[in-house]
């Protein structure tokens, strides 16, 4: 059996006091806490189906209060851009912020690795996985292909 995970390092620069705040009541309140903040933030998370966060992270002093968004063993893509798209509605309106993920297996088994990325700002998400791409490009060429001409025989 193989082990499937998730992961991902990025930073979000320069949180200002109440930003750290904020980021600190959502990401360590209890989950009674937590559920009506995120629902007040936009966040939709079912406190029966998930654990939040789904994602570590740490306010990293010594390089201007960044917020680290990372993941040890594998985490969550759609808690972090979530909450990041939270964030960037209540403090940062004209931010935007982007990361990558890699999906990796512990044991060499096809087609299950990979990644992605995502771009988020205030007001939407948008997605990047690699199989997807993979797969459309596949289509495209094989429907170009059946479109073609055979070439003529001499």
């Amino acid at each position: 059996m193989a082990d499937n995970y998730v992961l991902f390092s990025e930073v979000l620069p320069a949180l200002n006091r109440k930003e750290q705040a904020w980021v600190t009541r959502l990401l360590t309140g209890s989950c009674e806490d937590w559920a009506a903040e995120l629902a007040a933030a936009g966040i939709d998370i079912d406190p029966d189906d998930e654990v939040w966060p789904g994602f570590q992270w740490e306010i990293l002093a010594a390089r201007r209060s960044d917020l680290w968004l990372y993941t040890d063993e594998s985490g969550n893509v759609r808690h972090v851009t979530q909450f990041v798209k939270a964030l960037l509605h209540r403090f940062r309106p004209k931010d935007s912020w982007s990361m990558t993920w890699a999906e990796i297996c512990s044991r060499p088994r096809i087609g299950e690795f990979g990644g992605g990325s995502a771009f988020v700002t205030s007001r939407g998400v948008q997605f990047h996985n690699a199989h997807q791409w993979v797969a459309k490009r596949a289509s495209l060429f094989a429907s170009k292909a059946r479109k073609a001409k055979p070439p003529r025989k001499a």
